[in-house]
């Protein structure tokens, strides 16, 4: 798995896992226990679209998350969540650090895009060229894009939890 984005306050984070789920922590990081959370209604529910999408309704309405964008490989599926809201676009730090992009840009920080070709299917978040002329689909916020891996064919899942659109 690999997340972009952060759960706040980090403080409470022990407070996302059941107590027996929260034993198995190795770091201190929100994204294990993102990952570590998704495992668990895996767990419980049999489907992992079906768990992805109880987490982050978990993590959102419990936490503030600026994103929970991220991509988690089975050996099934990969799996590329686009959750993000976008009135949490650090847009401060991101000009501090010198980011170069225009208003628009910085819009669409946390968007997802994929493009698909015969031989595979590449997802890349914000600063990556994302052309729709060159068969970039910006992937939905508050979507799941599941791409099968042995035949690479792609569906677009919703989450059922709101998404804020500033």
């Amino acid at each position: 798995m690999a997340h972009n984005g952060a759960i706040h306050p980090q403080d409470r984070l022990p407070e996302l896992l059941p107590p027996d789920w929260e034993r198995l922590v190795t770091g201190g990081t929100d994204s294990e226990r993102y990952l570590l959370h998704i495992l668990f209604r895996l767990q419980a529910s049999g489907d992992i679209v079906t768990a992805i999408g109880e987490t982050v309704a978990s993590i959102t309405a419990r936490f503030t998350a600026n994103s929970l964008n991220a991509v988690l490989l089975t050996p099934e599926a990969l799996y590329a969540v686009s959750y993000h809201d976008r009135s949490m676009i650090p847009e401060a730090r991101l000009r501090s650090r010198g980011y170069p992009g225009s208003a628009e840009e910085i819009a669409r920080h946390f968007d997802l895009a994929y493009r698909q070709t015969t031989q595979a299917v590449v997802v890349a978040s914000s600063d990556w060229p994302q052309d729709p002329r060159d068969g970039w689909t910006t992937l939905p916020n508050g979507h799941v894009l599941v791409i099968g891996g042995d035949t690479l064919q792609t569906r677009i899942e919703p989450l059922p939890v709101p998404v804020t659109r500033a």
